[in-house]
């Protein structure tokens, strides 16, 4: 397990810390800094590779697929916890019910 401290500069200085098992298989949710709107960070690895998935505002899906998974995937969670309040592990089913969410309002626009 390893543990993640970050320095978020906001108005005063805060250090926030995070315990996560395994920085190749996590899932975290967290509030905006800027709009209060929920964000989701989702990593994992497959056969494929190393899959770096973001939900930003409940709206927004930004992702990268590397066939190395040996990818450093720490920053990408350090600029999750800077950018975000309540940041908290979630599980991969809850990761998953936000994406199925959005990709059913995607098939609703098509019919």
């Amino acid at each position: 397990m390893e543990k993640i401290t970050v320095y978020k500069e906001i108005k005063t200085t805060e250090t926030f810390e995070l315990d996560i098992e395994d920085l190749k298989n996590c899932y975290l949710k967290g509030n905006d800094n800027l709009n209060n709107k929920l964000n989701y960070l989702g990593i994992w690895t497959d056969k494929i590779g190393l899959k770096v998935v973001e939900i930003r505002n409940q709206k927004m899906i930004e992702f990268d697929v590397s066939k190395n998974k040996s990818v450093y995937t720490r920053v990408d969670i350090e600029r999750f916890m800077k950018n975000n309040s309540n940041v908290q592990v979630i599980s991969k089913d809850s990761f998953r019910k936000e994406v199925d969410r959005i990709i059913n309002i995607l098939t609703e626009v098509n019919k």
